[in-house]
């Protein structure tokens, strides 16, 4: 194969000088829908070397031909395709190729040429060599590199001829499935699988996962990044934020389909996910939420935040707080009575459904990713150490100065809304209407007032204080005007 003229599709061999021209060219394009970043070591490079060397490398590199794809979608899809318009951009790049299966070995073949890398001092063989004392070679310690090769051998290497399967008509459906039939007898994982599939989801969901690296090195090893545990965490997250129901594998294959909505979802994911780099990074030394499940509580609660307008004043009570709440809620025990009369320690029960079935602990219901389990999570944080219905009064609470919810004037700590409900006999202080305990903490329907508006001044009382605060019904707050009202207070 040239890289001059246009490839036949098939099967058909390469030098590895050629190779490695088209590698350091950039004429080969990584799609990480279909690659990995490499994953080689040293010896494994050196392996692969070995046998190039000795001719014994029978499964092929597979390469898409650019151009040729281009052209293929431009007669059957159109050029307003989607397939069309991303071969075009890579064609448009100077992209001659894309890597659907061999990034490992074709990043070897270059790290070798480069010199980053020696032979090993093992015996080589070399059995299409012309001269017979190369046929079984032992490398000496100074012409173990590409450079220091007797020159016989580099010449050799350089013309060794190394298999390459072009894939020439093809759309992006053709490649995942072209990646399917190669990766057929090996076991991929779901999120490697959904990987493949070319759409916008899959190209942020990786970005997400390289832009907050610190976040996901802290807690996903590099084996499980390989496997791409992290991204369908990602994809989980981006899942959450987007429907409302039970998160599996049907819901979020169903993710990776641009008539989907997930993907117009990545700021609020970033925005999630920064913070929680920032709060991990910096105050989780231990490691004390390596559990993929408890990182989700995390995510589930700074999105309900952000979308209730609150914001963290203080993280490292805030984190800290969680992290209690956390181990408090787990590890959280009452004493019953067996049917003899023995007192025992139980796990508190956070869930069981209108039958009385699928019972379930905290940590139970942090085993499923299903709705009900994850709002049952959810509600032992979002009422920040007040009364709740399954554990009463255990929760740690948080310190008014964490959390603050903005108002269109000015901050009122979180930590007033529990007393002013109390105070307020559980209702609107506008309206009267009753305020249900579940919703005390919920600032999309109830918001804290200033009683004399802020901004009739200080002398005036428009304090941002408890004594000034009054919790109201949302719609109502927006109608009420900033006149100081003439009452007495």
């Amino acid at each position: 194969m040239t890289t001059n003229n246009e490839p036949q599709s098939g099967h058909q061999f390469i030098s590895s000088r050629n190779l490695y021209e088209l590698e350091t060219k950039n004429k080969i394009y990584l799609d990480l829908h279909f690659q990995s970043p490499e994953r080689w070591s040293d010896v494994q490079r050196r392996a692969y070397i070995k046998s190039v060397l000795k001719g014994s490398i029978p499964t092929p590199i597979v390469l898409a031909h650019v151009k040729s794809c281009m052209d293929y979608c431009e007669r059957k899809l159109g050029k307003d395709s989607e397939d069309y318009i991303y071969y075009k951009e890579l064609h448009d790049a100077g992209y001659e190729y894309i890597s659907v299966d061999g990034n490992n070995r074709t990043k070897g073949n270059r790290r070798f040429i480069d010199g980053e890398f020696a032979l090993s001092n093992a015996l080589h063989k070399i059995p299409h060599i012309e001269y017979d004392n190369y046929k079984n070679w032992v490398p000496k310690k100074g012409n173990r590199k590409y450079s220091t090769l007797p020159q016989y051998i580099r010449d050799y290497f350089d013309t060794c001829q190394i298999i390459i399967f072009v894939i020439k008509d093809a759309t992006c459906e053709d490649l995942h499935e072209a990646f399917q039939s190669i990766n057929s007898g090996i076991t991929l994982n779901p999120q490697e699988w959904r990987n493949a599939v070319i759409c916008y989801l899959s190209s942020i969901v990786r970005k997400i996962g390289v832009d907050y690296s610190d976040f996901f090195d802290k807690y996903w090893s590099e084996t499980k990044q390989y496997r791409r545990s992290h991204e369908e965490w990602i994809v989980t997250s981006f899942v959450h934020v987007t429907r409302s129901g039970n998160i599996g594998k049907k819901e979020r294959d169903a993710a990776y389909d641009n008539g989907m909505e997930e993907y117009e979802k990545e700021k609020r994911v970033r925005d999630i996910i920064k913070i929680m780099q920032r709060l991990c990074t910096t105050h989780d030394k231990d490691k004390i939420l390596k559990s993929e499940a408890t990182l989700t509580d995390l995510f589930m609660l700074i999105d309900w935040l952000l979308q209730n307008n609150y914001k963290i004043n203080n993280e490292r009570k805030f984190f800290q707080w969680f992290v209690r709440t956390y181990q408090k809620a787990k590890n959280a025990k009452i004493t019953i009575k067996d049917d003899n009369g023995k007192t025992k320690q139980v796990s508190v029960i956070l869930y069981q459904d209108e039958k009385g079935n699928n019972v379930r602990d905290y940590v139970g219901t942090q085993r499923s990713t299903d709705l009900c389990h994850r709002e049952a999570r959810l509600g032992v944080y979002i009422v920040f150490g007040q009364r709740h219905d399954k554990y009463g009064d255990i929760l740690p609470k948080l310190d008014k100065d964490v959390l603050i919810q903005k108002d269109s004037k000015r901050d009122f700590p979180v930590s007033f809304r529990f007393p002013l409900w109390e105070k307020q006999d559980g209702k609107c202080a506008l309206t009267g209407i009753d305020i249900p305990f579940e919703d005390i903490f919920n600032g999309k329907k109830y918001v804290i007032d200033h009683k004399i508006p802020h901004a009739a001044g200080v002398e005036a009382g428009g304090t941002t204080t408890f004594e000034n605060a009054q919790l109201v019904c949302y719609d109502e707050n927006k109608n009420k005007s900033d006149d100081i009202p003439n009452v007495t207070l």
